[in-house]
């Protein structure tokens, strides 16, 4: 299962919540148990989008665990351990020349598509 929602609360600001989700799985000799993750982003822009700042939380509840058993003959494997799947990052872009450029979208190629 997976949830994608995303909330702008201006132009400039926006939030993004991920949530995703697997039932326990029976798959012949292993079966793995279920987990849940959520993800959160905000978005916010200043000077007309040039400057972004994007921070965003993996994992938030830290609720993804990896447990799984597999059986054979004689045999029997176990797992059960977080994979350390948590992280919050910052992310900061400047867009430099972020003006249009004059020769951008003026159709000087329309010619030769249309004898092509």
């Amino acid at each position: 299962m997976s949830l994608r929602n995303q909330f702008s609360f201006s132009k400039t600001f926006i939030a993004r919540v991920d949530f995703r989700a697997r039932t326990k799985i029976y798959d012949g000799f292993q079966t793995s148990n279920g987990w849940a993750r959520m993800n959160l982003a905000l978005r916010k822009t200043f000077y007309n989008n040039r400057l972004i700042f994007i921070l965003s939380a993996d994992d938030i509840f830290k609720s993804e665990r990896e447990q799984w058993t597999l059986r054979g003959y004689g045999t029997t494997l176990d797992k059960d351990c977080y994979n350390y799947s948590r992280a919050v990052s910052l992310t900061i872009t400047y867009n430099f020349n972020a003006k249009r450029s004059k020769y951008k979208g003026t159709g000087a190629g329309n010619a030769e598509k249309s004898r092509l």
